[in-house]
């Protein structure tokens, strides 16, 4: 693989536990993580370095439940903080903020970001170069087979798919198809995240109950 001069985790840089997915060679992985362990950095930043690398001109998605939700829980944290790395090092790049799309003039590739509410958007496309989808189990449960898959046979692309488990629903039923590298994390595999705080808001949970 080329070389990238970028950290496109700044101003951080990945945790052991996101080390251990990234270095996974399997072509299909499947995140299962508690709430702040960074799987939606992890796929955000998975994707603009596949941008930056591409020879090809390919696009890469980060696709979430709602197009919205993309705008306000990834382009104006996750990808701002990139781009913040990308000024600072003066790299050069095209943002379009009403696509939610950063275009890198060196290789035509394209990091993008969709919602799965709109699957006419995500029909029938053959440029991606690899995918990512995050909080899957909010996803219509067809759209993974009837969409997305068919648009990876093109470029073999691989794929990444993460979120914070909601019972068995759709990371549990793909999980059961042996297709994907099961990946489980807690919220306690973040090293970064204060134990103090974590214990605290899990006295709170179950001070509501267990069904809570």
């Amino acid at each position: 693989m080329k070389e990238i001069s970028i950290n496109t985790f700044a101003p951080t840089h990945p945790h052991d536990n996101q080390l251990t997915v990234l270095n996974d060679k399997s072509r299909f992985k499947l995140i299962r993580a508690g709430r702040k362990w960074r799987k939606t950095s992890l796929m955000v930043s998975w994707q603009m370095e596949n941008a930056i690398l591409c020879d090809k001109g390919l696009s890469y998605p980060l696709i979430l439940p709602y197009q919205e939700q993309a705008r306000e829980s990834v382009w104006l944290d996750h990808v701002a903080r990139i781009l913040l790395e990308f000024d600072k090092k003066n790299f050069p790049y095209k943002k379009n903020e009403q696509a939610l799309s950063i275009t890198f003039p060196h290789n035509k590739a394209r990091f993008k970001l969709l919602g799965a509410n709109n699957e006419v958007a995500l029909r029938s496309i053959s440029n991606w170069g690899a995918f990512a989808g995050d909080e899957f189990d909010d996803w219509k449960s067809h759209i993974w087979y009837e969409i997305i898959r068919p648009n990876l046979l093109t470029h073999k692309a691989p794929a990444v798919i993460g979120g914070t488990p909601k019972g068995m629903k759709n990371m549990y039923r793909l999980a059961q198809e042996g297709v994907f590298k099961e990946f489980h994390f807690t919220s306690f595999d973040n090293p970064e995240l204060d134990r103090g705080e974590l214990e605290a808001l899990i006295k709170e949970a179950k001070s509501k109950g267990e069904d809570y």
